[in-house]
């Protein structure tokens, strides 16, 4: 069996590194974004193909972040102490998700009033270029008006009767 160059091995880490790194972005992007992930976000997240999934470099991040088959499941608690530690975790996720809302909200507010001053402002130079055309009209018309005279002085000098 032939032995694999070394540079051959270097692309081939170098691509794996690309890909760790594209899927631990996309985890991170959906995990901010407050998705359950799966393999299906992650595919559609990425452009991979499903098939990257399985390969074991791939698999040690989906075990570290607990996607997939490594995703904990969730039990019905045992004792009070289980429904407490719940509760304050289900509490912190709403928390996180009611921060996440109002930001948001925030967002489309000022994204609302950057459009209404860009409607002003195109609304103000839209009666701008027709006033300015008003008078290009009108001064087109002078120019025509003097033009003739013009012509009608210089054919007059020229053309004695």
């Amino acid at each position: 069996m032939k032995d694999i160059s070394s540079e051959l091995k270097e692309k081939q880490e170098q691509t794996r590194q690309g890909t760790i790194k594209k899927i631990q972005h996309a985890i991170n992007d959906l995990q901010a974004e407050g998705y359950l992930i799966g393999i299906k976000h992650l595919v559609e997240r990425t452009g991979l193909c499903r098939s990257v999934f399985r390969k074991p470099h791939v698999q040690k991040i989906l075990k570290e972040n607990k996607i997939g088959i490594y995703r904990e499941s969730k039990t019905v608690p045992n004792s009070d102490e289980d429904y407490r530690t719940l509760a304050l975790t289900m509490e912190e996720e709403l928390l996180r998700a009611n921060h996440k809302i109002q930001k948001l909200e925030e967002e489309l507010k000022d994204r609302d009033r950057r459009i209404a001053r860009l409607t002003t402002s195109l609304e103000e130079k839209t009666n701008e270029c027709k006033v300015l055309r008003g008078e290009i009209f009108s001064l087109s018309k002078k120019v025509k008006i003097i033009g003739a005279d013009s012509n009608n002085a210089y054919r007059a000098q020229n053309n004695p009767i």
